[in-house]
């Protein structure tokens, strides 16, 4: 399982990622944008992923 953490781009490290399955309302697996199975990290660029900070779709979130 890939780690499940990704660079913000703005060097201030790393942003904690929920896995499939732990988004609310949870997202069904397999991930209907990436594929991914339930506990497995959304493959970058998912619109399904969700951000850990706000709640907000994780592509289109400001504070990732």
């Amino acid at each position: 399982m890939r780690d499940a953490r990704r660079s913000s781009g703005e060097g201030d490290g790393e942003v904690a990622r929920l896995r499939v399955g732990q988004e609310t309302p949870p997202c069904e697996s397999p991930c209907p944008g990436c594929g991914a199975y339930y506990f497995a990290v959304h493959e970058d660029g998912c619109e399904y992923e969700q951000c850990l900070r706000c709640g907000g779709q994780l592509v289109a979130c400001s504070c990732a």
